[in-house]
């Protein structure tokens, strides 16, 4: 649920950004000023990439957690189709 919430926020400061520069009265450069100085200040971009290498990671862990409990089980339906013979 956590994550979700992240993302959301993600998504909801890109789309608030995005609408505030096709809105704004300011010149392109200027924008482009203020965006590059609130990136560097906030760190969104670092934060970002922390969040899904993180993300990346756990889903790693999961997928290589359910493919070895996968590979137990397809041994144990094995083994008792072999005792079955």
């Amino acid at each position: 649920m956590k994550k979700k919430g992240i993302i959301s926020l993600i998504l909801g400061v890109i789309t608030g950004a995005t609408v505030g520069v096709l809105f704004s009265p300011d010149k392109g450069e200027n924008i482009r000023k203020n965006i590059k100085s609130k990136i560097k200040k906030e760190k969104w971009v670092d934060k970002a990439k922390s969040f899904f290498k993180d993300l990346k990671n756990e889903l790693k862990e999961e997928f290589d957690d359910l493919k070895k409990e996968l590979k137990e089980e397809v041994k144990e339906v094995k083994e008792s189709n072999k005792k079955e013979d």
